[in-house]
């Protein structure tokens, strides 16, 4: 009897001892969730004030350039260029405690900057024009120059059209030097059926309405831009990317920051494999980092959901990935009946 009563009073403790245990456990995991969720507010709102405070110091700097000595002018650009670079690296690195919308957001404020900084670049450091002087128009007087007014020059000069750096090509293989690719804003529209070469660094890259072609890029320093594009094959190395609009194309790529797209489906990624003499060095030259690639963190601004994978992209399979460049080039040329 007497070790019955002691076998219930032992039960009796133990069941105490395993209430409080678990009483304790719970307290503890109560405790790391509260510094969990205070620490990541605390992160998101230390994101916040130095992403702001990023943001008003590159648009304040934009805002008060004025004209200026072109060597100064660079000067100013190319500490603005790095300083963006330094906003998105910053972005990027904090978009594990972001939310989709706020991802959206800040990315688009980032598009924005540096949408302002080329236009500002365009603005005070314009390319120049070449073309032929035709003799047989009369010099202007002194006088008929004096009536001419500024707003006059200004609404002719609004009236230009944008200049593409190259387009309305159809079955061609087109090359773009070093010499003239370094440093430039490169843009092509409205292609068909060709093999475009681009080496050495440029600052950006834009493509639109391109159809059945092959996009073989060294460095772009900024961004890639392309909408509308449709059945092609890209291999650059870039700091982001954004794709509009666009369906089946393959993109070896790598990219600093984030690939994004929009509008878009069956878009596939690949690590890029690409490469020619001068690469290496390319790359270095543009500022980016060969250690870093994002080529797998695609973000769709049409899917929201963060359970499963948006299905208008997917990885190129390994054994599907050229890997020999100069068969494949060689093959599209002759698929698609390009002029060499």
């Amino acid at each position: 009897m007497e070790s019955e009563d002691a076998g219930v009073v032992k039960n009796a403790r133990f069941e105490q001892m395993a209430k409080r245990d678990r009483e304790r456990k719970q307290v503890i995991e109560k405790n790391q969730r509260e510094r969990q969720n205070k620490s990541e507010h605390e992160g998101i709102d230390y994101f916040e004030s130095m992403f702001d405070k990023k943001v008003c110091d590159v648009e304040n700097r934009l805002n008060s350039m004025q004209p200026s000595d072109i060597s100064q002018l660079q000067e100013q650009f190319t500490s603005i260029a790095k300083d963006l670079q330094e906003l998105q690296k910053y972005f990027t690195s904090s978009t594990i405690f972001l939310n989709d919308h706020k991802i959206k957001t800040c990315q688009n404020v980032i598009n924005q900057l540096l949408l302002k900084s080329d236009e500002t670049k365009s603005r005070l450091m314009p390319k120049k024009k070449f073309g032929f002087k035709n003799k047989s128009v009369a010099k202007s007087s002194k006088a008929d120059v004096a009536v001419l007014k500024v707003d006059d020059i200004s609404k002719e000069s609004s009236k230009k059209e944008f200049q593409w750096t190259d387009s309305n090509k159809r079955c061609e293989v087109l090359k773009f030097s070093d010499e003239k690719v370094n440093n430039q804003d490169l843009t092509f529209k409205e292609m068909e059926n060709c093999v475009i070469y681009i080496f050495g660094h440029s600052g950006s890259l834009q493509m639109s309405k391109l159809k059945n072609c092959l996009i073989l890029c060294g460095a772009v320093s900024r961004s890639v831009f392309a909408d509308n594009c449709e059945n092609c094959v890209f291999a650059f190395a870039c700091q982001q990317l954004r794709l509009h609009s666009s369906q089946m194309c393959n993109i070896y790529i790598h990219v600093t920051s984030r690939a994004i797209i929009e509008d878009c489906k069956y878009i596939n990624f690949a690590p890029n494999t690409y490469k020619y003499e001068n690469y290496n060095e390319d790359i270095k030259k543009s500022g980016l980092d060969l250690n870093v690639n994002n080529w797998e963190d695609v973000g769709d601004f049409n899917w929201l959901s963060t359970d499963k994978q948006s299905p208008h992209w997917n990885k190129i399979k390994e054994d599907e990935r050229i890997t020999d460049w100069s068969d494949f080039i060689e093959n599209f040329i002759k698929t698609h009946e390009i002029c060499t």
